[in-house]
């Protein structure tokens, strides 16, 4: 097996906020992994999104700037629509991705 191949780049994971429980739906059912816990408090879910490697998906602003994001801790895309297909639009483009052909179950 040749070790200097390279991997391709592995599939982002999420973790939607309790605003965007919507949009969690719609990323399964386009085939991706996506977390939604709307009980966690914002501590918890930092935490938890550290911990897993996950993509924090989230329209509050406040939160995304009181925990480091910026500096590794938790990668965040700031969601700007209430509507659950703008802000899959913008999530798909942002991160230059494509539905898979089965859901996430």
């Amino acid at each position: 097996m040749n070790q200097d191949r390279e991997q391709p780049p592995a599939e982002p994971r999420f973790f939607c906020d309790s605003m965007l429980g919507r949009l969690a739906k719609w990323l399964r059912l386009c085939g991706f992994f996506a977390d939604y816990r709307p009980a966690l408090s914002d501590w918890q879910l930092l935490t938890h999104c550290r911990d897993q490697g996950l993509v924090l998906l989230t329209r509050d602003r406040a939160l995304v700037r009181r925990w480091p994001v910026t500096r590794g801790y938790v990668e965040a895309l700031l969601i700007e629509s209430d509507d659950y297909r703008e802000q899959l639009r913008q999530l798909l483009g942002e991160l230059d991705l494509s539905p898979r052909e089965k859901p996430y179950c």
